[in-house]
C-alpha cells in the first residue's frame, strides 16, 4: 500500500488504462451484439430468400467437387465438373 501512495502518478496512470481497457472491451462487444441485432431484424424480412455465408481461409487451398480449382484447367476437370453440374 506504500509503494501504492509514494507512486501517485504511476498508480493514477495504471487505474486510468485500465478503466479504458474495460470500457474498450464493453463497447466492441456491445456494438457486435448490436449488429448481430440489426442483422437479424434485417433477415427476418428475407423468409423466402436464402442466404449462404462462408467463411474463406486465404491460405488454404479451395476446392469444389474434389477437384483443385488452382492451376490449368484441363479437358478432364472441364468434363468431370460438366458431369456433376447436370
Amino acid at each position: 500500500m506504500a509503494a501504492i501512495w509514494a507512486h501517485k502518478l504511476r498508480s493514477a496512470l495504471t487505474l486510468l488504462g485500465m478503466i479504458v481497457g474495460v470500457t474498450a472491451f464493453v463497447t466492441v462487444v456491445s456494438l457486435i451484439q448490436g449488429f448481430n441485432v440489426y442483422i437479424d431484424e434485417k433477415n427476418r424480412g428475407n423468409r423466402g430468400q436464402v442466404v449462404s455465408v462462408q467463411r474463406f481461409n486465404p491460405f488454404r487451398r479451395f476446392q469444389r467437387h474434389g477437384h483443385d480449382r488452382g492451376g490449368p484447367a484441363t479437358a478432364t476437370k472441364i468434363l468431370s465438373l460438366r458431369i456433376m453440374d447436370t
